[in-house]
């Protein structure tokens, strides 16, 4: 929302507001993320672009995956990063008002990267070798093994110079506390 905090640049990091409900509605508490800075690999002065928090996906009721996505104008350039999320600081544990207009404590959703999407670059499609517009991730059906099939997706939002793309994963979660991919 608006009123916590300023959207994420490169020098910032932005806070993102995740409510839970139970399935009859009632909220379950609210918590804090944070979206990293918008990327600067090229160590310019100055970038322009946005980041945010396209998708969450429960893994159960305490873990989550969250992809967050970058846009830099000034190079053209997507930049995706996938994190587990741990939002078992229960609300009121320790929490901060998110802004000063929040009238509730609240917890701390706390992430570990599982993947840097630059990381994978190499193992696109010679004819396709950049990351499109994703938003979009849900589970496919598990494996034999126990692992998930994770596909996250990108759409081409009816523009020539976009497409859509499909990146399949599977996630081995070790516990259901600690996913990792393998491409």
């Amino acid at each position: 929302l608006w009123q916590d905090g300023p959207l994420a640049d490169e020098d910032q990091r932005s806070p993102v507001r995740i409510l839970t409900y139970d399935r009859y509605g009632r909220n379950l508490g609210h918590y804090r993320y944070q979206v990293d800075p918008l990327p600067n690999p090229l160590q310019l002065p100055q970038v322009e672009g946005s980041r945010g928090l396209v998708e969450l996906l429960a893994i159960n009721e305490q873990q989550l995956l969250a992809l967050e996505r970058s846009y830099v104008t000034t190079n053209r350039t997507n930049y995706l990063h996938l994190y587990q999320v741990d939002l078992s600081a229960r609300p009121g544990d320790g929490g901060t008002e998110l802004s000063a207009g929040a009238n509730s404590a609240i917890g701390t959703a706390v992430k570990r990267l599982i993947l840097d999407f630059d990381d994978i670059i190499d193992r696109l499609d010679p004819a396709h070798p950049t990351l499109d517009n994703v938003e979009g991730m849900c589970f496919g059906p598990d494996f034999p093994d126990g692992s998930r099939l994770l596909i996250i997706v990108s759409d081409g939002n009816f523009n020539s110079r976009q497409r859509n793309q499909f990146l399949a994963f599977k996630l081995q979660v070790e516990g259901e506390k600690k996913p990792s991919t393998t491409p």
